[in-house]
């Protein structure tokens, strides 16, 4: 009997805990499908479940106050929360930095056109109400948030380019990164991101008039690097000064020769460059005589060639007239010759009539 009661019990306590580790596991399943928790670099946003939030509320008068209003969507940071799967619907938004790099082309002041680079920091804000304006509009879609990013720094980029010239961009280039920043993270705020910093990496122009202008930077780089070759070449010529006065006697002899023998060759350098230029403007100026003598004779046959064109026209003219003036004496002369041959025969008759009359 003692042994059936030990065995009765044993069943009654191995049932228990069978019923106990289902339970658990029920309510661990449960847990696992119903509680959501958001991690320290996540938010959680539930729809379907409103939650009271404060808006600030500006009067006609200008004065803001806040006041409670409920929102459909309820936002936790860093938290849990239980979320009903059939009535509520749940996401996660990662609260992480981002990296967005940028590489816009701008017209300055100047109208050089130029190609900047830059890089931005940006993420949603974790106050719960720029992340509910960040679910809005980036849920579900992290690559969103990189290219509104990227279109709201180039705009603001461009617009602060045109005011500026090229050495003013080169030489201020911190203020014109803050200047950017400054303009857009309002934009951005209105959209539940915060911008952490921007910094411009470099400037460039594909024409080459920052390297012909000569950055700020490059040109301090430049003056400390020529100092400090400066100051290593007086090290070296401290160093040797003792060597020098040592060798100065027969050097300054050496130098002596050298001296005179670069002189005689500069005065034969120089000599036969004179001569060679005045061979070459002696040259020259026989080209000029010969084109202008060629010049000249062409303008006297050219002038020859209209006076005799002249007066040949004016001889062919005369013998013209002078034929004419033959011609027309001619014909007046037969006309004559015509009217006298023709009065003869009427002279003749008319003495034929009085010789006979004076016969009768």
């Amino acid at each position: 009997m003692e042994i059936a009661g030990i065995i009765g019990i044993l069943t009654i306590v191995g049932i228990a805990v069978v019923a106990a580790i289902v339970v658990l596991l029920i309510l661990l399943l449960f847990a696992r499908s119903w509680i959501k928790v958001a991690r320290a670099d996540e938010a959680l946003v539930i729809s379907g479940r409103k939650q009271k939030v404060q808006r600030a509320v500006i009067g006609a008068d200008g004065t803001s106050s806040s006041e409670m209003s409920e929102s459909p969507v309820t936002v936790i940071v860093n938290g849990k929360s239980l979320v009903n799967p059939i009535t509520q619907r749940h996401e996660i938004i990662s609260l992480r930095s981002r990296q967005v790099s940028l590489n816009a082309e701008a017209q300055s002041l100047d109208n050089v056109t130029l190609n900047v680079d830059g890089v931005a920091i940006v993420k949603i804000g974790s106050d719960p109400l720029l992340v509910r304006r960040a679910a809005e509009r980036f849920a579900s879609q992290d690559k969103a948030i990189e290219q509104f990013t990227t279109e709201q720094l180039e705009g603001a980029l461009r617009g602060i380019v045109a005011t500026l010239s090229v050495v003013e961009l080169m030489r201020e280039r911190k203020k014109f990164s803050d200047q950017i920043a400054a303009d857009v993270s309002q934009e951005l705020a209105e959209q539940g991101l915060i911008l952490d910093s921007f910094q411009i990496k470099g400037i460039t122009d594909k024409v080459g008039y920052i390297q012909s202008l000569g950055a700020p930077e490059i040109q301090a780089k430049r003056q400390a690097a020529e100092i400090s070759q400066t100051n290593a070449d007086r090290a070296i010529n401290q160093k040797n000064i003792a060597n020098q006065e040592a060798n100065l006697v027969e050097q300054t002899a050496l130098d002596t020769n050298t001296a005179n023998a670069n002189a005689g060759i500069g005065r034969a350098r120089a000599e036969a460059e004179q001569a060679e230029q005045l061979a070459r403007a002696q040259a020259e100026q026989a080209v000029l005589q010969q084109q202008a003598e060629n010049k000249q004779a062409q303008l006297d046959a050219d002038v020859k060639r209209v006076a005799d064109a002249q007066r040949y026209e004016a001889e062919t003219r005369a013998q013209a007239e002078l034929y004419t003036r033959e011609r027309a004496a001619e014909a007046a002369a037969i006309e004559q010759v015509k009217q006298a041959e023709a009065r003869t025969p009427h002279r003749r008759a008319a003495g034929a009539g009085r010789q006979g009359a004076r016969r009768r």
